[in-house]
Protein backbone atom coordinates (compact mmCIF):
# COMPACT_ATOMS: atom_id res chain seq x y z
CA UNK A 1 0.00 0.00 0.00
CA UNK A 2 1.57 2.97 -0.77
CA UNK A 3 0.71 6.68 1.45
CA UNK A 4 0.31 10.28 0.39
CA UNK A 5 0.57 12.80 2.43
CA UNK A 6 -0.49 16.63 1.41
CA UNK A 7 -3.05 15.62 -1.01
CA UNK A 8 -2.51 18.64 -3.12
CA UNK A 9 -2.17 19.32 -6.92
CA UNK A 10 1.03 17.05 -7.00
CA UNK A 11 -0.77 14.31 -4.96
CA UNK A 12 -3.85 13.76 -6.27
CA UNK A 13 -1.64 13.45 -9.86
CA UNK A 14 0.98 10.85 -8.30
CA UNK A 15 -1.92 9.03 -6.57
CA UNK A 16 -4.10 8.52 -9.75
CA UNK A 17 -0.74 7.37 -11.06
CA UNK A 18 -0.05 4.75 -8.52
CA UNK A 19 -3.36 3.77 -8.62
CA UNK A 20 -4.06 3.69 -12.54
CA UNK A 21 -0.85 0.66 -12.20
CA UNK A 22 -2.46 -1.25 -9.61
CA UNK A 23 -1.57 0.08 -6.41
CA UNK A 24 -4.06 0.51 -3.53
CA UNK A 25 -3.30 3.78 -2.37
CA UNK A 26 -4.87 5.54 0.60
CA UNK A 27 -3.96 9.39 1.50
CA UNK A 28 -3.67 10.99 5.43
CA UNK A 29 -6.31 13.02 4.92
CA UNK A 30 -8.78 10.76 3.78
CA UNK A 31 -7.95 7.84 5.78
CA UNK A 32 -5.23 8.12 8.33
CA UNK A 33 -6.16 4.73 10.30
CA UNK A 34 -4.77 2.83 7.02
CA UNK A 35 -2.56 5.26 6.15
CA UNK A 36 -0.15 3.56 9.04
CA UNK A 37 0.03 0.60 7.08
CA UNK A 38 1.71 2.28 4.31
CA UNK A 39 4.91 0.24 3.22
CA UNK A 40 5.82 3.82 0.93
CA UNK A 41 5.00 7.19 1.81
CA UNK A 42 5.20 10.29 -0.38
CA UNK A 43 5.16 13.76 1.13
CA UNK A 44 3.41 15.43 -1.67
CA UNK A 45 2.09 19.28 -0.37
CA UNK A 46 2.43 21.86 -2.91
CA UNK A 47 5.44 24.40 -1.62
CA UNK A 48 3.90 27.78 -1.39
CA UNK A 49 6.34 30.13 -3.17
CA UNK A 50 7.00 33.82 -2.82
CA UNK A 51 7.25 36.05 -6.09
CA UNK A 52 11.06 36.08 -6.14
CA UNK A 53 10.71 31.97 -6.11
CA UNK A 54 11.65 31.58 -2.57
CA UNK A 55 10.12 28.55 -1.38
CA UNK A 56 8.64 28.15 1.95
CA UNK A 57 9.42 24.49 3.46
CA UNK A 58 7.64 25.06 6.66
CA UNK A 59 4.51 23.36 5.60
CA UNK A 60 6.42 20.27 4.75
CA UNK A 61 8.57 19.88 7.35
CA UNK A 62 5.56 19.99 9.42
CA UNK A 63 3.95 17.13 7.64
CA UNK A 64 6.82 15.16 7.52
CA UNK A 65 7.62 14.52 11.51
CA UNK A 66 4.09 13.76 12.01
CA UNK A 67 4.35 10.88 8.78
CA UNK A 68 6.92 9.91 10.75
CA UNK A 69 5.08 9.53 13.97
CA UNK A 70 2.15 8.08 12.58
CA UNK A 71 4.28 5.65 10.47
CA UNK A 72 7.22 4.93 12.79
CA UNK A 73 5.44 4.64 16.23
Amino acid sequence: MIGFAGMTHLGWVQAAVAAERGHKVVSLEQNPDEFAKCELVFITLDVPTDPDGTGHFEGVETLTREVLEMTTG
